[in-house]
């Protein structure tokens, strides 16, 4: 069996036979350690950077290469940083630290440990609250030029379209 290609030696351009298939970016929850999610993809796009061509636009946006960018919990703010707001990896990342303090607040001992988690879960609490969460969506979204009651499912990167949040 051959090996697969790497992304390193694959063009974007490269045709696919029949239609293109879906790209879809899904990103898991976990509070803070959703940074280490950006990391990765950060070093994708910079992967995608080396073999894009010059004529295409920098900085590359992961909204310009999914379909479907999709998330829970902290993959979720990710998701609609960079499908719906259109944000680059730099931004993503800068403005995740800068909200990361009020939305993931410092866990009493307690709380932060196993069995503070394993309690939390088994009453069906989350682990942080939601009002935070929601208060810095909202101050993003007007930062953006967006109503912060508009909807979130489409992004506005997409040449062809739309990626969907």
């Amino acid at each position: 069996m051959a090996d697969s290609p790497s992304i390193a030696t694959l063009s974007l351009s490269d045709k696919v036979d029949g239609p293109r298939p879906l790209r879809l970016l899904s990103l898991d929850g976990g509070g803070i350690r959703g940074l280490s999610t950006l990391l990765v993809l950060e070093s994708i796009m910079h992967q995608l950077d080396a073999i894009e061509g010059p004529e295409v636009k920098r900085p590359l946006r992961p909204a310009t290469y999914f379909d479907l960018i999709g998330g829970t919990s902290t993959g979720g703010l990710i998701a609609i940083m960079l499908g719906r707001l259109g944000m680059d990896i730099k931004q993503c990342i800068q403005t995740y630290l800068e909200l990361s303090p009020d939305i993931f607040p410092t866990e009493s001992l307690l709380g932060g440990s196993k069995l503070g988690k394993l309690l939390k879960a088994s009453k069906g609490t989350a682990r942080f609250p939601s009002t935070p969460f929601e208060t810095e969506l909202r101050k993003l979204m007007v930062t953006h030029g967006l109503d912060e009651g508009e909807r979130l499912e489409a992004g506005t990167d997409r040449p062809d379209g739309q990626t969907k949040v």
